[in-house]
């Protein structure tokens, strides 16, 4: 895995699975060293530097999204506990949690457009499907149900 950032109340984000590449990740997931995951974008690149949303996301919403059965921005906008823009303007790097213009459903530029799926070839994502239904398994065997 790659190292991706460091957000400090993300911790250290490696990208796990590209699922939209232009010459680099455009649309990943990453997680941290607690394997919480989280839904990236870049959302912006020029000359000077990027811009990317992130936000917290589940095994469940990846493959929703790779099965297209959820929206791009619906699926960025499903945890509103974390949405992060992190901007890199010649090296300087900007985080701010929830910055309301770009996370607004309605008029963000930023979000992935309205309507927006990964429009998916058959079967062209079934070894990800896979890996991340086998994650929504694994994350139901380690509930532990208390008994008053």
């Amino acid at each position: 895995m790659e190292k991706f950032m460091m957000v400090d109340k993300l911790g250290m984000l490696e990208i796990e699975t590209v699922l939209v590449e232009m010459n680099e990740p455009v649309f990943f997931v990453c997680k941290n060293e607690k394997k919480e995951l989280f839904l990236c974008s870049c959302c912006q690149a020029n000359k000077n530097g990027k811009k990317w949303l992130i936000t917290r996301t589940s095994p469940d919403i990846v493959v929703k999204i790779l099965k297209d059965e959820i929206t791009l921005r619906e699926a960025f906008l499903e945890f509103e506990d974390i949405q992060v823009s992190v901007c890199s303007f010649d090296g300087d790097i900007k985080i701010a949690e929830h910055d309301s213009v770009d996370w607004d459903y309605e008029n963000s530029i930023l979000l992935p457009d309205k309507g927006e799926y990964m429009d998916v070839e058959e079967d062209e994502f079934l070894e990800e499907i896979s890996y991340y239904e086998g994650k929504k398994v694994e994350a139901y065997k380690n509930i532990k149900l208390e008994i008053d």
